[in-house]
């Protein structure tokens, strides 16, 4: 009994001292001491309140570093989302920012709060905002309506672009927003790059912008737009004639990565007979893991092609366990009617990586299962 009534003296009193170094902390960050704020973020949900206090009454400067300290707590900083939102209306350009970045940091369950804030309209709040929901990294509901409200007004490059990215963070739901996203990016007026992620990440529900996407990789847009574009068309992974068409050609030039392109085709459904003799062209690469990727692919229409064969077994030879791996795991999808395979396979569940002797105990079971 006396031990525990000990201990919970000892705690009682360590809680009173840390609460107490929350408000010293505290009035040192109030005082400029920017090093105070980290020292308080790394209390965690504890500190917040006197986080808050500080957010509150602080000196413009002071406020931003405490937002910022919020920011480095992340989701356990919930309770200061009503501060934080408020800090959103200030004319202070540097504290709105510290505050967008620290409610993206809180994420989803700050969502609401911010969408209410949104939905309001004014532009300098709305600009902020839409970089607090950018920085959630998922979508909230009811976003992405007032997102392309205020889209749809904005004029202004560099804000345009935080209303397309956290369009594009809402995904399908964005739907909506594609024709206006295709169209700025066709009249200039927004940064190509952020719309084209922007498709991407909006997945299926991006399917109108398709044909502005295949039409970005035969114009062989400088810069990284290419590329995004090619992923894009494999996030939101509809079928559409021109895909294969363009993917492949961009693969012939060979100036943009391989996985990305053998990926795409794969999430676009563009993997069919017609197409294999260009996607096998990757079986011949340098790279192991674009060669296993192309058999993959290759495998998934032809399981009994020579080359897919031929490469799966030196695969499981090979000396980089991740290699091995990889094509334990793509025979668990391919399984070549070769008995060697099966030999290849027995030999690997022996391998002296546990990983790779997993993968390849089942993709012999599933051999067995034929």
């Amino acid at each position: 009994m006396k031990h525990a009534l000990s201990a919970l003296i000892l705690l009682t009193g360590w809680h009173t001292i840390a609460a107490q170094d929350s408000k010293v902390l505290a009035e040192r960050l109030r005082n400029g001491d920017g090093q105070a704020g980290i020292q308080l973020a790394k209390q965690g949900a504890k500190a917040v309140p006197a986080l808050v206090s500080v957010l509150k009454d602080g000196e413009s400067k002071t406020r931003g570093q405490a937002a910022y300290a919020l920011a480095l707590i992340g989701p356990a900083a919930k309770d200061a989302v009503a501060e934080l939102v408020r800090a959103l209306n200030d004319e202070e350009p540097s504290l709105r920012a510290q505050a967008a970045f620290a409610l993206g940091k809180i994420g989803p369950e700050a969502g609401p709060a911010v969408v209410k804030t949104l939905a309001k309209g004014d532009a300098k709040i709305s600009v902020a905002a839409a970089r607090a929901l950018a920085g959630m990294r998922g979508p909230v509901k009811g976003a992405a309506a007032p997102l392309l409200a205020a889209l749809r007004k904005e004029q202004m490059p560099q804000n345009q672009t935080a209303f397309i990215d956290a369009l594009g963070v809402q995904g399908p739901s964005a739907a909506e927003a594609v024709p206006i996203l295709v169209e700025l990016a066709n009249e200039g007026r927004a940064p190509k790059v952020h719309i084209v992620v922007a498709l991407g990440n909006i997945g299926a529900g991006a399917k109108e912008g398709v044909p502005y996407l295949v039409d970005l990789l035969k114009k062989k847009e400088p810069g990284p737009v290419t590329l995004h574009a090619v992923q894009a068309l494999g996030q939101i992974g509809v079928r559409h004639p021109d895909i294969a068409t363009a993917l492949l050609e961009l693969m012939k030039q060979g100036n943009q990565p391989r996985m990305v392109i053998l990926e795409s085709l794969s999430k676009a459904g563009a993997v069919t007979k017609e197409t294999l003799p260009a996607i096998s062209q990757g079986m011949r690469d340098r790279d192991p893991t674009v060669r296993l990727y192309s058999a993959r692919l290759v495998g998934s229409v032809e399981p009994n092609d020579p080359s897919v064969v031929s490469i799966v077994i030196e695969s499981l030879q090979e000396k980089d366990p991740k290699v091995r791996l990889l094509a334990a795991e793509v025979l668990q999808s391919v399984q070549p009617g070769d008995a060697a395979v099966v030999d290849a396979l027995r030999t690997a569940v022996r391998d002296t990586d546990v990983n790779v002797r997993k993968a390849a105990a089942l993709a012999l079971a599933k051999f067995k299962k034929k």
